[in-house]
C-alpha cells in the first residue's frame, strides 16, 4: 500500500507543482534526477539540525539487522588481539551523514540486543588491556565495514544510524514505503528543490506548448519563489 510522504507521493508533488498541476508527457525532468535532489537535501536539512545541537529524530534513523560478522580474512587466518580475536562484518554499511559533533551511528547491537560500544580501532584494540571489562565486545569502522574486537562469539550485529540514501538495498525500503524523514521537513525539502534545482531546469519550456518561451519559463519560475514567500 502507498504511504502518504513516500519518496514517490514526493516526487509527484514537486512534479505537479512544477508543472501547475499539470504533467506532460515530454516533461524534461526525470523521476531519477528528482530523487537524487531529495537525497541529498534530506541529508542537508538533517545535518544543519543535528550540527545546531537538536536531538536524533527517530523519524530517520533506519537500521541494518542481522548482519553477520566473520572472523577470518581473505586467506583464512583469525585476526587475534592477545585473548581476543578481531571480526568483520561480510559486507559494508551505506554511508552515514557526516555530523560536525555527533557519530552518524546510533548503536550497535548483537543478536541478544547487548549494546557494544563504537570506538576507535586504536582503543578498541586495547580493550584487552582493562582490568575488569577487557571482555567486553568493541566495534570500530573502517573502510565501511565494522570491525568487533571479542571473544568470537559475536555473529551478527544490528545497527542503527543516520544513513545518507534510506532507499539503499539493505534498508529493505521502496519508493511507496514511509520515506525517512519528518513530516514538517517534507516542505522545507520541496521548497529547496523548486527554489535552487528547478529554478535551473525551468530555463526550458515551462508552457506545455513547444514554444520554448524562455521569458515565459524564467517568469514562471519567479513566480514560484513570490508564492513560497507568500508574495501574491
Amino acid at each position: 500500500m502507498i504511504q502518504f510522504n513516500s519518496l514517490n507521493t514526493i516526487i509527484d508533488d514537486i512534479l505537479l507543482e512544477y508543472r501547475n498541476n499539470q504533467l506532460a508527457e515530454s516533461d524534461p525532468l526525470s523521476r531519477i534526477q528528482i530523487e537524487q535532489w531529495i537525497i541529498h537535501y534530506r541529508a542537508f536539512l538533517i545535518k544543519q539540525d543535528i550540527d545546531r545541537g537538536r536531538e536524533i529524530n527517530s523519524a530517520y534513523v533506519q537500521e541494518v539487522l542481522n548482519l553477520p560478522v566473520i572472523y577470518k580474512d581473505s586467506n583464512g587466518v583469525t585476526i587475534s588481539t592477545s585473548n581476543l580475536i578481531v571480526g568483520r562484518t561480510t559486507d559494508t554499511i551505506p554511508n552515514g551523514i557526516d555530523f560536525h559533533f555527533a557519530d552518524n551511528i546510533i548503536s550497535i547491537t548483537d543478536k541478544y540486543d547487548n549494546l557494544i560500544q563504537l570506538t576507535s580501532e586504536q582503543r578498541a584494540k586495547m580493550q584487552v588491556n582493562r582490568r575488569y571489562t577487557n571482555n567486553n565486545p568493541m566495534a570500530y569502522e573502517r573502510d565501511g565495514y565494522i570491525y568487533v574486537v571479542c571473544q568470537g562469539d559475536v555473529k551478527f550485529l544490528n545497527i542503527k544510524g543516520v544513513f545518507e540514501n534510506p532507499l539503499e538495498d539493505v534498508f529493505g525500503l521502496n519508493a511507496d514505503d514511509q520515506y525517512p524523514i519528518p513530516v514538517n521537513m517534507i516542505p522545507t525539502l520541496k521548497d529547496l528543490i523548486m527554489t535552487k534545482e528547478l529554478d535551473i531546469v525551468a530555463l526550458s519550456d515551462l508552457s506545455n506548448d513547444s514554444s520554448n518561451d524562455l521569458a515565459k519559463a524564467t517568469l514562471n519560475a519567479r513566480d514560484y519563489k513570490k508564492l513560497s514567500r507568500g508574495i501574491k
